[in-house]
């Protein structure tokens, strides 16, 4: 398989969500042995880790596999005009139109997502759900108050926060 994706000039990678979540030795051995796996001198797998910030504390725990990591980035919560840009930019990519959510729907979703993305995503989706059921059209701030209020959400006004990865 390697050789396959040699020829191609490709490189296998390995995406890991909530990779916080590797606390059992069991599972951060398995993943040492797949970073070691080499060919002519080659890493055969590139393992991207996505996690909270909990994850460096796994990390402090493993140090050989602490070593075997190359670059650590923590992202910062978006701001009000980023989210504005992540929910549009999400719409248009299933051919959808960004002005289904008023204004005021926009600044709710910041609000309640704290500028976190994968928030950002449930609480856009459940507000969509909570404007069909009320027939707005388009989806306004009270849609998104009853999706967050469903999604145990409380609103907050701080755009200061860590964004779990």
């Amino acid at each position: 398989m390697f050789m396959a994706f040699e020829e191609e000039g490709k490189l296998p990678l390995l995406l890991i969500d909530d990779a916080q979540l590797l606390l059992l030795e069991d599972a951060r051995a398995e993943l040492r042995g797949l970073l070691s796996l080499e060919h002519q001198g080659r890493s055969l797998l590139t393992v991207l880790l996505f996690g909270l910030p909990s994850l460096d504390d796994v990390m402090r725990q493993d140090p050989v596999l602490g070593q075997r990591v190359d670059g650590r980035v923590c992202l910062s919560a978006l701001g009000r005009e980023e989210t504005a840009a992540y929910v549009s930019t999400r719409i248009e990519s299933v051919q959808g139109d960004p002005a289904i959510f008023a204004d005021d729907a926009v600044d709710a979703i910041f609000r309640y997502a704290q500028g976190v993305p994968r928030v950002i995503n449930t609480l856009a989706d459940n507000s969509l759900f909570e404007g069909f059921l009320s027939e707005a059209n388009p989806i306004d701030a009270s849609a998104v108050a009853a999706a967050a209020q469903q999604l145990g959400l409380a609103e907050i006004e701080s755009e200061a926060k860590t964004v779990p990865t």
